[in-house]
Formats: structure tokens, sequence, C-alpha cells
């Protein structure tokens, strides 16, 4: 169910009759033309590639415009996969092109042609040629029109601004998000706010409800203004987009709050520095530019003292091609590879000097700070065991007490985080882990009750999950997660299988259930099924097996409830996804002393430990 929304400022109403009027007019302008001579099914497709584009969908893009944006106008998923086979990459094709297919897609059908080949770079680009080609940004867009599909693919891929105008590039893309994610909520789009519940910007969500902050990130842009992140950026991504080597600088990426980015901005009188939100983005400590050549990539401008990227042995102009495995070439990119590398202990960084490819290593990152209540600003980091805390508290004491003066804060979030802070300081230590269980059950190597400290320990989690390393070899793997506590050790061990990318029939994945199910039965007798699709679904086609499951509308699932006798009270085989077309196995066990784990768990959690 939707939390109540705020208030519906007049400012709100306004900007929900512009879009309308621009929706209007942009609907008049990219409905597709009636004469466009699409090819009918997707043998026609690609025999139309092989005689006339010698095999290359980037050709046939660029020189018949028309024809793409209508694909995306359409939804006709099936000839844009012929495209993708023949290489198609969105952020590749001529701006104009990839502007009309995108803003198709998002007007018209096309929400699931959108998430087929939406990628960072073309959606930092998109972003950049909404000037010259005047139309409205992507978000903007596809929250107005409430298609899950579409929000979900541009959260996922690095998009970083909601609204046009010069008055909004004083602000970070976190409070661009903010922006975004309460016109979904005042305006009442489920979809969208589903899409960003689903997504890693649940946080910004929940920030979002909150009136005090809403309210401050507009009166940051009332007074018009310039400077902070994105506009050190824009110049130098569109530079790239339009051929240029060289643009403005990308800032230093602090990778700690939104407000670390930059605090140039300016906007409304009293209203000058960022809101400080989270951006769960690992630091880098460099500022970058886009470069096209010798590669596509990102050269290094300036280090800051001290700094990730001086401890990792980067220099300026080193050119970045890729951060924890993801290429990176824009804005967009740096903000995924970034975003994925915060969630790692340790990552490489590959990067161009002299002409010759390096590599470094960036890491350990800093301790994730806790999430504050409302997410009205960032809570400080635990300090480590046996050091002093007494200056650390009153910094984070006198810290509050200017966010509940600026009316960041209310009385009551002061009071609670204020107490947070003060029971913080003066906690007890953890009691020991308990004694290792010789005779207890075993799943993909980890014992019931085998203590945590036993066990590699790469990120933690709210409710006392963490991701550890495997203790098994099986490239199904993809994380492994238990669930644990000092008092009872491990009761639970998950097991999320590696994403099957275009698995759009579900071939690959029921493949991978079927190699569990059997063993399972096997040990634990018959389960209850579950394979059921929606009554009345759209996505009862065969080839939207993927599509079914990602809305939610099919399940595939085998669960066991046992006694607990042998240590594993419920066993759950599932197939889930991460995306439209990307679905992967889940594999999940709770040992007998999981209530009990879990009665401590909700017992800390009430006392706010």
């Amino acid at each position: 169910m939707l939390a109540p929304a705020r208030k519906i400022s007049q400012t709100w109403l306004m900007k929900s009759f512009k879009v309308s009027l621009t929706t209007a007019v942009a609907l008049a302008i990219f409905v597709p033309l009636p004469a466009q001579a699409l090819p009918d099914d997707a043998a026609e497709m690609r025999e139309l590639l092989a005689s006339e584009y010698g095999g290359s969908a980037i050709a046939y893009v660029n020189d018949d415009p028309g024809d793409f944006r209508t694909i995306g106008c359409r939804g006709r998923v099936d000839l844009l996969e012929v495209l993708v086979e023949n290489g198609l990459v969105l952020s590749e094709v001529d701006a104009r092109p990839r502007f009309q297919f995108i803003s198709c897609s998002l007007y018209q059908r096309g929400g699931p042609t959108l998430a087929m080949v939406i990628d960072p770079d073309s959606v930092a680009g998109f972003e950049d040629d909404i000037d010259a080609m005047d139309g409205t940004m992507p978000l903007y867009t596809a929250i107005r029109t409430d298609k899950y599909d579409a929000v979900f693919a541009l959260l996922q891929n690095g998009v970083s601004r909601f609204e046009r105008g010069e008055r909004y590039q004083a602000l970070t893309r976190e409070e661009h998000l903010l922006l975004a994610a309460a016109e979904a909520i005042n305006g009442n789009k489920e979809d969208a706010v589903r899409a960003f519940r689903d997504s890693r910007f649940g946080y910004i969500l929940d920030a979002a409800r909150n009136e005090a902050n809403v309210s401050y990130v507009e009166q940051r842009i009332g007074g018009g203004g310039g400077g902070g992140l994105f506009s050190a950026i824009a110049g130098g991504v569109l530079g790239a987009y339009m051929g240029g080597a060289v643009g403005a600088g990308a800032g230093l990426l602090m990778g700690a709050t939104s407000g670390d980015s930059d605090g140039s901005g300016t906007g409304g009188e009293g209203y000058s520095g960022p809101l400080p939100l989270p951006t769960n983005r690992a630091e880098l400590g460099l500022q970058v530019n886009p470069v096209r050549v010798p590669q596509r990539g990102l050269e290094v401008m300036q280090l800051r003292p001290g700094g990730s990227g001086e401890a990792a042995g980067i220099r300026p102009g080193d050119i970045l091609v890729s951060i924890a495995g993801e290429l990176v070439a824009s804005r967009g990119s740096l903000y995924v590879a970034t975003e994925k590398a915060f969630d790692l202990p340790e990552y490489e960084v590959e990067y161009l000097r002299g002409g010759e490819r390096m590599t470094a290593t960036f890491g350990p990152p800093q301790p994730e700070t806790e999430e504050p209540a409302n997410n009205s600003a960032p809570a400080a980091s635990e300090p480590s065991p046996g050091t002093s805390t007494t200056g650390t508290v009153l910094e984070e004491l006198e810290a509050l007490g200017d966010l509940r003066d600026r009316g960041i804060l209310s009385e009551e979030e002061f009071e609670e985080m204020k107490a947070r802070i003060m029971n913080r300081s003066t906690a007890a230590p953890a009691p020991a882990a308990p004694a290792p269980v010789t005779d207890a059950p075993t799943v993909f190597g980890i014992r019931m009750g085998q203590p945590l400290a036993s066990l590699q320990v790469m990120q933690e989690h709210p409710n006392q999950r963490y991701q550890v390393t495997p203790q098994v070899t099986d490239p199904e793997i993809d994380v492994m997660a238990v669930q644990a506590t000092a008092e009872t050790g491990v009761c639970k061990v998950q097991m999320y299988g590696r994403t099957y990318e275009r698995d759009r029939h579900g071939r690959a994945v029921l493949a991978a259930y079927d190699r569990y199910h059997p063993a399972l039965v096997a040990e634990f007798g018959p389960a209850r099924e579950t394979d059921t699709l929606a009554r009345g679904s759209d996505y009862d086609d065969a080839d939207e097996y993927a599509l079914s499951i990602f809305h939610g509308d099919r399940q595939r699932s085998s669960f066991w409830q046992l006694d607990g006798s042998d240590g594993i009270s419920t066993v759950l085989l599932d197939i889930t996804s991460d995306g439209p077309l990307g679905l992967y196995v889940y594999l999940g066990y709770e040992f007998s002393n999981f209530d009990e784990c879990q009665a401590i768990i909700q017992a800390a959690n009430a006392s706010g430990a």
C-alpha cells in the first residue's frame, strides 16, 4: 500500500499542467507515419540487413531512422531483437535517431523495447541532447506516463536528470531523483513508485515522502543559479557525444552523500547547500572527463589528495576504461559502475597510460553509513572498537543540530537520532560467538549455527544479513548470503543464481531450476509446487516468459515445509527476475534455529540497537 502523499503544492500543480501540454505536443511530433515500410517480421528484417546493409544494424538505423523510431513506437520487440543480434548498441546510434527512438518508446507502447537496448551511455547522451532537440527528460516522461519498465530501466542505467533548465543545474543527481520520486508519489503513479522501490533507489522514495526534504530542494531551485556536480559534468559529456575530446570535468566523486559532491551550487536564499542524501556510490577521489581518443573512456584530470585514486596509483592523464568490470565512457556508465563497486570489498579499475592497458585495485571502501530515519540526512559511521568516540559524538551532535535548525530534520527526528548516537557511544561489546556445532546440517558448505566470524563477509545488510564468499564451487552461484546473530550463528542460507540475460522464453533459467529440483525432491520428498500465470495477463506468449516473471504475473517455485528434526525447517526454490529480460534461480534454506534468530533480530530492532 502506498504511503499517503504529501499535500500537493502550487508548484506541483503548475508542473503537472505543463507536462500535460508538453506531452500532447510531443505525441503529435512522435506518432509514427503510416507510410513507413517496416519489415513484417524477424525473418524479413534479417534478410533486409543482410542484403542491403552488410549485416550491420547500426548502418540500417542511421540510414532509416524513421523505421527505427517506428519500432520503438510500436513496441516491436521481435524486430529489435534482430537488430541487437546484428550489433545494435544504442549509444553508438546517431543522436537524432537515438533521440526519436527513446522518445517514441516512452510516449507510446515501447517500454519493453526501451528496456531491451537502453544503456548508461545512451541515457547520458539523451539527457545531453535534450536542449538541442527541445524535448523533455526521459525520466520525467516515463513517470508521467507511469511506465514501470521505462522507469526501472532508466534508474538502472544511470539516469541523472529529472527536469531541464538552467535553474535545475544547481541540483545533485540525488536531488533530481528526489523530485522525480515526489512526482510519482503526488501523481499517484503506482507503477513508477514500484519501479523506484524495486530498484536500488527505495531510499530516495522514502526521502521524497518527507515534505521537508522536497520543500528544501524546491527552495534551492527557487532562485535559479548554477554550479553543483551536474553543471561541472554536463558540458564534458555533451562535448564527447558531439565528437569533442575535451570538455568540462566530471567532478570529484566522493561516494558518501550528495552534499559531498560539490558545495558550490546556489539556489533560493538560505538554501545554498545540497540536501545531504546518500549516493551509494564508491569513492574514486578523481576528477574525470569523457574522451573518445585513443579510446572511449574517462580521462583523469585531477586527483583528490589522499583519496582512493591516489592510493591506487592513478595519475592525471590516465584514461579509465572500466570500473568493477563495467565499461565507462560517460557520467551514466560512471554512476552505474561506482554503484556496483560500492557493494564490493575491493574492485579493479582498468585504464590506459601511454597506450598501455593497466589495472589498479581500489578498496576496501569506507564503512557504509547507517541510513537515517526518513532519509533526511546521512548518519555518522560507527566508531572502531576500542577507540575514543567523544570527539566524534560531539561532532555528530553538532551536525545533527545544524540539520534541525535548517529545517531538514523535525524535532522528533532530531531527538530520535540523538538518542541513537548516545546509545551507540555507550553500547556494550557484542557477546561471544557460539561454539561450532559438528553434527549440524550443512548447505552450500555452510553449517547451521556456524559463527559468522568463520565466514568471509563481503557486505553487511539490514536485519543481520551478510553477503559472504561462497564455500563451494558451483557455476550457478552469483551471490551467497546468510542471516546470523551472535547468539545463534547462521540461521538462514540464501543462494542467488547467476542472471540469464535476454532469456525471453525462460529456457535457460528453467534448465538451471531443473538441475536443483530432482535432488531436492530426493532429499526432502514432494514439494508444494507453484507454476501459475495470472488470468488475463498481457504476457502470455511463449517469448514473454521473462516479462511475465518480471511483472509478477507468473510464479514458478517449489516449497518444502519440514519438521526441523534434521535441522532444516524450510526450503524454497524459486525463479525470479532482476530486470525485464533477466532471470535467475533462488534457493534458500531456513535452519531449525531460524525462529530464535528472528526473535533476537526483532528485539534488537525494537530497542533501536
